[in-house]
């Protein structure tokens, strides 16, 4: 199993993550605990930080491209510049290291499909749908 995600290490950054997305980011510390848990444990974690490096700046740029071009619609002007405002944070916050990108390797899909455990900390969980058979 492979999970992918922002994590939080400077929390003056976490309420406006927050209230942007509608969800509560978390430390990868708290990831890694809710999967323990759960009967998790990573056979590797690997920080992916400068890889995702400009990403925010491109979005950025494609936002303020849409908002230049007449005929595109992006939900109007107030909707584009809360969205510029969020992907700025995140841009400036991955700059200064406030939010990290890790990806989490978990030993394998079947394994995770037999837990009995499910925990919840924030947008991770660990906890298979019922209609899943291993």
């Amino acid at each position: 199993m492979f999970i992918g995600d922002r994590f939080i290490e400077d929390s003056k950054y976490e309420a406006q993550f927050n209230g942007y997305w509608h969800a509560r980011i978390g430390t990868l510390a708290e990831y890694r605990i809710a999967a323990e848990q759960a009967g998790f444990s990573p056979d590797r974690v690997e920080d992916l930080s400068a890889r995702t490096e400009h990403f925010w700046s491109v979005t950025i740029a494609l936002i303020e491209a849409e908002g230049r071009d007449s005929g595109a619609s992006f939900g109007g002007a107030e909707k584009r510049e809360k969205s510029l405002q969020a992907f700025r944070l995140m841009r400036r916050g991955s700059a200064r290291e406030a939010f990290v990108t890790h990806f989490l390797v978990f030993p394998s899909q079947s394994d995770f499909l037999k837990a009995s455990n499910c925990c919840v900390v924030g947008r991770p969980f660990f906890c298979p749908p019922a209609s899943i058979s291993p």
